[in-house]
C-alpha cells in the first residue's frame, strides 16, 4: 500500500481511522510532487486512489507552481484546470471556501 502526503477525512467518516491505519478511502488524498514520485503520483498512484474510490485527488507541483485537482468519475479521474497562482482551488468538501494558489506556494 502506498502513504500519502496529506489526506482529508470528513468528520462523520472518522471512523474509518482505527488506531494507526486508516481503513477506507479517504475523501481528498494529496501528493507534493517532486523529481522521484513525479512519475509515480501521476501514474501508479493515480490510478490506485482511483481503484480505491477516493473522491478528490489533488497533485500539488511546487517546482512548476501549479495545481492539478482530479475527480472520481466513474472508475477512473478526470482532470480539472491546471490551477497556477492567482488562481483559485475550490473543492465540493468544503463549500464557499476558495484557497489562492500562490498562498500554497508562500
Amino acid at each position: 500500500m502506498t502513504q500519502p502526503d496529506l489526506i482529508f477525512i470528513r468528520r462523520e467518516r472518522l471512523n474509518i481511522i482505527v488506531g494507526d491505519k486508516v481503513r477506507g478511502a479517504p475523501d481528498l488524498v494529496i501528493e507534493v510532487l517532486s523529481p522521484s514520485t513525479r512519475a509515480n503520483d501521476l501514474g501508479r498512484k493515480l490510478r490506485l486512489y482511483a481503484r480505491a474510490g477516493v473522491p478528490f485527488y489533488w497533485v500539488v507541483d511546487p517546482k512548476r507552481r501549479v495545481v492539478r485537482p482530479f475527480t472520481l468519475m466513474g472508475d477512473g479521474y478526470v482532470e480539472g484546470p491546471t490551477l497556477r497562482p492567482g488562481q483559485e482551488l475550490s473543492c465540493q468538501l468544503f463549500p464557499g471556501i476558495a484557497i489562492d494558489v500562490a498562498t500554497l506556494f508562500a
